[in-house]
C-alpha cells in the first residue's frame, strides 16, 4: 500500500488542475457509456405490505421508497420506505392518487401527475423523507406518465392520457422540472400511455415500448437529450404497461403484456438495451413476471422490482411480491 501512496503523491498538481477543468458535458458523456456485465439474475425479496399497483418509486437497494398507487380499487395515498431488510410507513401524500409520475431518493423525493379522484392531475409533491408538500404545477395534467431524473430538481417527464370532454387523449408532451417549474419541451413521435419502460437522467433519457392510441402494444423506442426526442431501434417484442430500468445508456426492459396474445398474460422475457439496439437477456420467472407498473427501486444495475400486477387467464391480481435483480 505504500508504493501505492508514494505513486499518488507523485501526481503532479498541474495534472489534478487538468482533470479539475473537465467539463460537466465531457463527464456526462462518459456516464452514458455502457458497463460490462455477464448475466441479469432474479430473486423473490421481502414483500411490501400492501399489494399494490400503479406506484411509483424512487431511492436505493438500501433505502428505497415507493408511494402512491391503487389497492383493489382504491387510490393509496401512503409512502412505504425500505431500509434494507424491511418496508415501513412514511409520510402520506396529500393527495391519494395512481399512475402518477415521480423518482428521487427515499429522503427528497418527487411525485406528480396520477389519476386523482376521477380525473388527471397536474399537481407535484415534494417528499423530504417525513413528510410531503407542494412543489410547481405540471404545464399540462397527465395519468399514467412515464418520468426518469436523479432528483427533485432534475426531473422529467413524457406521455400519459387526458381526458378532454368525456374521451381520453394519448399524450406526446414532455416536461422538465427545475425544483420549481415545469418546462415544457419537445414532443415525441408517439403519444403513449400505459406503459413505457424508462430510465436515465433528465438530459439523457431511453423510452422503449408502451401502448398508443388503437394499439395495444408497441415496439417503438425513443432517447431524449433534454429538448428533443430521437428515434432508437425497436424491442423486439411489443410490450405494453411495461416496467424498465437502468443505468445511463445500458437499461433493461421487462414484463409487460403483448397484446397479441389476446388473454394479455404477463411476458416473462427481459431485453437489455445498449446504448443502440436490444436483444434478449435473462429472462423474469413466469411466477414474477408482471405488469401494471411493477416499480423499480436501485441504481439501475442492482434493485428491486415491488408491486404490480399479475395477468394470467384467469385476470389480473395486484401483488405485494417484491423481485430482486442484479446485473453482474
Amino acid at each position: 500500500m505504500a508504493k501505492e501512496v508514494e505513486k499518488l503523491n507523485t501526481i503532479a498538481t498541474s495534472n489534478i488542475e487538468k482533470v479539475n477543468t473537465i467539463a460537466l458535458a465531457d463527464i456526462e458523456e462518459l456516464n452514458t457509456l455502457g458497463f460490462a456485465y455477464s448475466a441479469l439474475s432474479w430473486a423473490t425479496a421481502t414483500s411490501i405490505s400492501t399489494a399494490s399497483t400503479n406506484m411509483c418509486s424512487g431511492g436505493t437497494t438500501s433505502s428505497g421508497l415507493v408511494f402512491g398507487g391503487d389497492e383493489s380499487g382504491t387510490q393509496l395515498d401512503a409512502s412505504q420506505e425500505w431500509n434494507g431488510s424491511s418496508w415501513s410507513s412514511g409520510g402520506s401524500l396529500a393527495t391519494a392518487r395512481e399512475l402518477l409520475g415521480g423518482g428521487g431518493t427515499q429522503t427528497s423525493a418527487i411525485g406528480f401527475g396520477g389519476y386523482a379522484g376521477g380525473d388527471e392531475s397536474n399537481t407535484t409533491e415534494e417528499y423530504n423523507g417525513t413528510s410531503w408538500g407542494s412543489g410547481g404545477n405540471m404545464q399540462k395534467g397527465s395519468y399514467g406518465p412515464v418520468s426518469w431524473g436523479a432528483s427533485i430538481t432534475s426531473h422529467a417527464w413524457h406521455g400519459g392520457k387526458k381526458y378532454g370532454g368525456d374521451a381520453e387523449t394519448f399524450m406526446d408532451d414532455t416536461e422538465t422540472y427545475d425544483g420549481t417549474t415545469w418546462s415544457t419541451q419537445g414532443n415525441a413521435s408517439v403519444g403513449m400511455e400505459g406503459r413505457s419502460a424508462t430510465w436515465g437522467v433528465e438530459g439523457a433519457g431511453v423510452k422503449a415500448g408502451g401502448n398508443s392510441s388503437g394499439v395495444g402494444a408497441i415496439t417503438t423506442a425513443e432517447t431524449f437529450n433534454g429538448s428533443s426526442w430521437s428515434s432508437a431501434n425497436a424491442l423486439n417484442t411489443a410490450r405494453a404497461w411495461v416496467s424498465g430500468f437502468g443505468l445511463n445508456a445500458r437499461g433493461w426492459v421487462t414484463g409487460g403484456y403483448d397484446a397479441a396474445a389476446g388473454s394479455r398474460v404477463s411476458l416473462a422475457t427481459t431485453e437489455t438495451f445498449d446504448g443502440t439496439s436490444f436483444s434478449a437477456d435473462t429472462n423474469i420467472p413466469k411466477n414474477l413476471a408482471r405488469t401494471s407498473r411493477g416499480q423499480y427501486v436501485g441504481s439501475g444495475r442492482t434493485g428491486f422490482q415491488v408491486g404490480g400486477d399479475e395477468k394470467d387467464s384467469s385476470g389480473s391480481n395486484g401483488t405485494s411480491q417484491v423481485t430482486h435483480y442484479q446485473a453482474s
